[in-house]
């Protein structure tokens, strides 16, 4: 039968938290990170749910010419 051995360093998986490693300075406070999170997930569901535009389908259109073939070099206008 194999002894388990434990490991008694502060590194340990099991007791690591910033604030044993780098102080509790290192934390960052719930006020500025909540703010910039929701800003974040409101931009990509922006993105993900606004309606198409022109741009859009400028964009699409140039792109699916380069993927369609992209050993013949693009010619310029």
């Amino acid at each position: 039968m194999k002894a388990v051995q434990f490991s008694a360093s502060k590194a340990s998986p099991r007791v690591w938290s910033v604030d044993r490693s780098m102080g509790s300075g290192h934390e960052r406070p719930w006020g500025k990170v909540l703010p910039v999170s929701l800003l974040g997930a409101a931009l990509l569901l922006w993105c993900a749910l606004r309606d198409s535009s022109e741009i859009d389908e400028r964009l699409e259109a140039i792109f699916s010419e380069r993927v369609a073939d992209p050993a013949q070099p693009q010619q310029e206008k």
